[in-house]
């Protein structure tokens, strides 16, 4: 046999042994990228949970100031409301502190936190209305502006008690 074919033969079996080692590192490969993926899950999910947490405390104070802002107000000689620019103050401060968390990826919580507003909006316009003598409502489902104001905090005292069940699967274990 002569040596250009010992040469070839030779050649052959280490491009086979390259390709060997090349498929077993590149499994190892993939699999250090999928751990890595793993990790890096978990830690940016941990990095996200004091600021998840300062949401839902900013949710949770939110809707409860809302579902007994009504209260105060009709009885304003016994605390503190006088009017509805307490309101107005609380929702622009619950914007920006929820603001201030930055991205944290939770669409439904980021959804719900513009549905507070909103709804905190109707419950300043009713009460502004009240106060003028108006009682039609905002929300057409409802007769009178004392009937939907009576809806808007009911609501607000719903969503308080399912605000857990909303935060739930952003800060249980990764």
């Amino acid at each position: 046999m002569p040596d250009s074919d010992l040469i070839a033969i030779a050649s052959a079996l280490i491009a086979l042994l390259s390709a060997v080692y090349a498929w077993r590192t590149g499994k190892a490969a993939q699999e250090a990228n999928e751990i890595a993926r793993k990790a890096n899950e978990i830690a940016v999910h941990d990095s996200l949970r004091p600021a998840r947490l300062e949401v839902y405390r900013s949710m949770m104070d939110f809707a409860q100031y809302c579902s007994t802002y009504w209260t105060e107000w009709t009885h304003a000689h016994l605390g503190p409301v006088k009017g509805t620019r307490d309101l107005v103050e609380r929702i622009d401060s619950f914007k920006w502190e929820i603001e201030q968390q930055g991205p944290l990826h939770m669409p439904d919580v980021e959804t719900k936190a513009s549905e507070f507003q909103r709804k905190a909006w109707q419950i300043q316009r009713l009460l502004d209305r009240l106060a003028a003598g108006q009682n039609n409502p905002e929300d057409h489902a409802y007769q009178s502006g004392e009937e939907n104001m009576s809806g808007l905090v009911e609501w607000f005292a719903n969503e308080r008690r399912e605000l857990r069940a909303t935060f739930q699967s952003y800060l249980s274990e990764a």
